[in-house]
């Protein structure tokens, strides 16, 4: 057995680094294929430029483990075609969007696709019927039967091409749970986390996940609101190119520019007019989180995404921020700070998903971009009592009018995680057994590759 992993950017270790390590544990033959195509370090992604010496396991090189580097999805499709020792190739994205037909063709393996959140239910959208090839053998593994099911019916809604995609004969369902997800978190040394971060020895923290504010060009109420909300208020803008972490302040004529600019766009629109003259905008979150952290003599912890720009108060305010290139992984940085947290708070995040599954009560902030105006952003962003973002005893669901005036006056015994509803959270959500993503992944293929 020889199984290629498709490594397109660095942060694609987070959902592989688990099952690499049992392929090794169990002595099978791995090649981890990085696609550095130099022109993506100067991209607005080149922050995840997959370099070799960026991946988790290099250091501590395994005699059956190959890192091996690609300059072009062509050079790929080669690769493929050039070999006949290759039994599985895992990727998280569909097999047609990544090679040629030809080389898809001659491949007799099977194409492993690891789910990667609600992108795996989209992602078969970009191809239209003639381009699904339903002759190489697929396997996906979605982290449940629940989530899986949920992906099936936004395709009825929206996308009938993703039901055609899985649900053909070559290619097999297998839920596994989330591959982000190994014992070994319960056992990172918090007293090294708390070290390497600054974080003082008697402080127990809370995490905030900055707002992503895209600008939504294609949508003018949710830039009028996202304007409103966080875009006013940013005042430095972070690099992503490969390898740059410069964080600049905007010039004083480009913030005055842009200040214009933005109350012109905010002004256009009614519930962004009402969000600027309320005050209901993310320096307002910040603050009142900030009020809770002293209240209850919490430590605050800011971890954004390198991809993202936030607003100027957050600076201000945290205790710390902890800059994320997302080059990290097993465990990554948000994995580790979960370690040491008593709470996560974030604006729809799937990080939520981590957060519970380290037993770390998460707050969902409700936003009115996308996500709240678009029907095929509101399947994946529930906030109803039992969903993802709103789930009695593990996440705790807010709008941000509601966050602003209650939070300085709540507790942390308020954000208590309930054990057993946990449990079920977990059982829709995360995970399907008490066996590992990593191992059930391999007793399937060993399994399907006997048959």
């Amino acid at each position: 057995m020889r199984i290629i992993f498709l490594i397109q950017r660095i942060n694609n270790y987070r959902m592989f680094s688990t099952l690499i390590a049992e392929g090794l544990r169990r002595n099978i033959d791995i090649e981890c294929w990085h696609f550095c195509n130099p022109e993506i370090k100067e991209s607005g992604k080149g922050y995840l430029f997959p370099e070799l010496s960026g991946s988790p396991f290099e250091e501590k090189r395994h005699p059956r483990l190959s890192l091996l580097p690609f300059n072009s999805l062509s050079e790929i499709s080669y690769a493929v075609t050039s070999r006949n020792d290759i039994t599985h190739i895992v990727s998280l994205s569909p097999p047609e969007l990544i090679i040629d037909e030809h080389s898809l063709n001659t491949f007799k393996g099977y194409w492993c696709i690891l789910m990667h959140g609600p992108d795996s239910f989209k992602e078969p959208g970009k191809l239209t019927e003639t381009k699904i090839n339903f002759n190489v053998k697929k396997i996906f593994f979605p982290y449940t039967q629940h989530f899986f099911e949920w992906g099936i019916s936004f395709s009825k809604k929206f996308l009938p091409i993703t039901k055609k995609y899985f649900y053909h004969k070559n290619t097999a369902i297998f839920p596994i749970g989330c591959p982000m997800f190994y014992n070994n978190l319960k056992q990172i040394n918090t007293t090294t986390i708390r070290r390497k971060y600054n974080i003082p020895h008697n402080k127990k923290i809370v995490i905030y996940l900055p707002y992503a504010c895209t600008k939504s060009k294609k949508n003018k109420k949710s830039r009028a609101w996202q304007t409103a909300f966080s875009y006013m208020h940013i005042k430095r803008k972070t690099s992503r190119r490969f390898n740059d972490k410069r964080n600049q302040k905007i010039s004083f004529q480009e913030y005055m520019l842009k200040f214009f600019s933005d109350i012109f766009r905010i002004l256009q629109d009614r519930h962004a007019r009402q969000y600027l003259f309320n005050d209901w905008n993310e320096p307002g979150v910040i603050k009142a989180l900030k009020n809770f952290c002293d209240t209850n003599n919490l430590y605050l912890v800011v971890k954004p995404r390198r991809k993202f720009d936030f607003s100027e108060e957050v600076y201000k305010k945290a205790d710390i921020i902890i800059d994320d290139d997302e080059s990290q992984q097993y465990p990554s940085k948000l994995q580790e700070l979960l370690s040491v947290a008593s709470l996560a708070v974030g604006f729809f995040s799937t990080a939520v998903i981590e957060s519970v599954f380290q037993e770390v009560p998460f707050i969902n902030i409700e936003t009115r971009d996308e996500r709240f105006l678009e029907p095929k952003q509101q399947h994946w962003h529930p906030n109803y009592k039992g969903s993802l973002y709103s789930y009695e005893g593990v996440v705790w669901n807010y709008s941000i009018s509601d966050f602003i005036r209650e939070i300085p006056t709540k507790k942390t015994s308020d954000f208590t995680v309930i054990s057993n509803k946990r449990d079920e959270y977990k059982k829709m959500y995360t995970t399907t057994s008490t066996t590992s993503a990593s191992k059930s992944f391999f007793n399937f293929i060993i399994n399907t590759q006997r048959t």
